[in-house]
């Protein structure tokens, strides 16, 4: 079971966070909203809860979020790094939250954070997972606009592993790397 940690975004990042909102809405080439399925968000708010999501991550790990706005969206960059580790961070208002992706192929980072916006600049980041793990769990389901590969909270790593600590390194060891060297 994953334990969440909650965060509290400060009037400064929520300010950032529809300021980027607004840039990135308004920078893309393509009518937004065509592909989404989202029927009680508007394009302009799922921008929103996303950032505040990538804000409060960012926090934990103590990395800033990335301000550039590109008009064909991120090209499958990823949001933020932890340690060398490339992060997506997926964020929903809906309860309970459920990490989900369209299709496995949309998993193009090391690691997906999953954050649920309990109230207005609050984020409670319910944990992470890593592709190969997501690929282990994942299960199927159809939320009215087709099958979605998820995976529930119980599924995810506990959110404290990405709590930066004193030293600036993360609470969770790398497994130890073994090299085979033929002489």
């Amino acid at each position: 079971m994953s334990k969440s940690h909650r965060v509290f975004l400060e009037p400064r990042e929520q300010v950032l966070a529809k300021r980027l909102a607004d840039r990135r809405l308004g920078s893309k080439y393509v009518p937004v909203g065509e592909k989404s399925y989202t029927r009680n968000t508007t394009p302009w708010e799922s921008h929103y809860i996303g950032l505040q999501g990538e804000i409060a991550v960012g926090k934990l790990l103590r990395y800033p979020i990335g301000e550039f706005i590109s008009p064909s969206g991120d090209g499958d960059e990823p949001d933020l790094f932890w340690g060398r580790r490339s992060v997506e961070v997926k964020t929903t208002k809906y309860s309970p939250p459920i990490l989900k992706l369209d299709k496995l192929t949309d998993f193009v980072t090391d690691v997906l954070v999953l954050c649920y916006l309990a109230e207005e600049s609050v984020i409670d980041v319910m944990g992470w997972v890593s592709k190969s793990d997501f690929f282990d769990k994942h299960s199927s389901r159809n939320f009215g606009y087709g099958e979605r590969a998820i995976v529930e909270e119980g599924g995810l790593n506990p959110a404290s592993d990405l709590i930066v600590c004193e030293h600036g390194v993360n609470r969770v060891r790398s497994p130890g790397v073994h090299i085979d060297i033929d002489v």
